[in-house]
């Protein structure tokens, strides 16, 4: 009798310590039930856009000599690299290309420039001397074409949902070339001053004639933008494709910008011996202005994603 008791005893034992252990197993199995449940969520990941992008462009020149026409035409590509902090939100930087168009008419300029030269005293004698004469340039109806290039690095937020997107930062440029196709009406040079003296000496009137194209960059000769400079952008749009995997995005963009134009070392328009004008760019007189470059239009780009996706 007394042995029955000692077994049940051991069996009651057995059967508390068997319960006991039990119980934080069944606590790590629902746990872990729990967090199956949970829905799959990207808290972040990386992400490369390709893109190309084209619309209106224009660059604002600050005078009053220039009256700016409706614009031109803007093209470009770009190519992103954006890190995901959270769900929508990432850190974009890229390099892109960009060449943008546009047309100005100036109805007349006047350029002046000054040049030494020989004056007989005593002509008997034949009794010279150095002195400085003036000369003005005057060209009416005057037509410029620019198009200029640059690239650029961008950098910003981008926004991302399931079926959008966005992004707003800057960009800085550095410009790689301005060129110029010029035409203009009538070109009459005249010497306004020797020495001391004024006089009013009327030139040949030179007709019209087309400027071949001419292309400078970061030179002493001719006019140059600042080698460096900032863009204010902003984008949005849709996806097209899988809400978390690759996709096709389409949108619009607009940039803007300040900038500014030196004068080079040649005269915008100057008369040659024979007879014709040398092809100088016609945007500038002698004095610094500033720019403002204006593009927005509509970007295409795909967006590859590298993102993997894990339970929060």
């Amino acid at each position: 009798m007394l042995k029955n008791r000692r077994h049940t005893c051991l069996q009651g034992l057995m059967l508390i310590c068997l319960m006991t252990l039990a119980l934080p197993l069944s606590a790590q199995d629902d746990e872990m039930d729990a967090v199956m449940e949970k829905p799959l969520t990207i808290v972040d990941g990386s992400h490369l856009t390709a893109s190309v992008k084209m619309g209106y462009s224009n660059l604002m020149v600050n005078s009053e000599k220039l009256k700016n026409s409706p614009g031109g035409f803007g093209v470009g590509a770009e190519i992103d690299y954006t890190h995901f902090v959270s769900t929508h939100v990432g850190l974009r930087l890229g390099c892109d290309v960009t060449v943008l168009m546009s047309k100005y008419h100036m109805a007349t300029y006047t350029a002046q420039s000054k040049e030494e030269i020989q004056v007989y005293t005593n002509p008997s004698l034949g009794e010279s001397q150095t002195v400085e004469a003036e000369y003005k340039t005057t060209t009416v109806d005057i037509e410029s074409d620019y198009m200029y290039s640059a690239i650029g690095i961008p950098v910003g937020l981008a926004f991302q949902g399931e079926s959008w997107y966005a992004g707003a930062g800057v960009k800085f440029n550095i410009p790689l070339k301005l060129r110029e196709t010029s035409k203009y009406g009538e070109t009459q040079t005249e010497c306004v001053s020797i020495g001391n003296n004024e006089v009013s000496i009327p030139g040949e009137r030179i007709p019209g004639q087309r400027f071949e194209a001419i292309s400078y960059n970061s030179s002493a000769r001719g006019n140059t933008f600042k080698p460096f400079f900032v863009t204010s952008l902003i984008e949005g749009g849709y996806r097209l494709g899988s809400p978390r995997g690759d996709a096709l995005e389409i949108g619009v963009y607009a940039e803007f910008a300040f900038n500014e134009c030196h004068p080079g070392s040649e005269k915008p328009l100057a008369a040659q011996s024979n007879g014709k004008i040398e092809s100088r760019p016609t945007l500038l007189s002698n004095a610094v202005q500033s720019l403002r470059l204006f593009n927005v239009g509509v970007k295409f780009q795909y967006d590859f994603s590298f993102r993997h996706p894990r339970r929060k």
